[in-house]
């Protein structure tokens, strides 16, 4: 039971990195189009 909490972890820090990948992309300029929008 607990080798397989394990492999759960490690999957959990690549999703961090994601999120600063995301502002980058053009996913952030939909994002800051509505929030400009009244």
């Amino acid at each position: 039971m607990i080798p397989t909490p394990s492999p759960i972890l490690p999957p959990v820090p690549p999703v961090l990195p994601s999120l600063p990948a995301i502002p980058s992309s053009p996913t952030s300029s939909l994002l800051s189009r509505p929030s400009t929008l009244p």
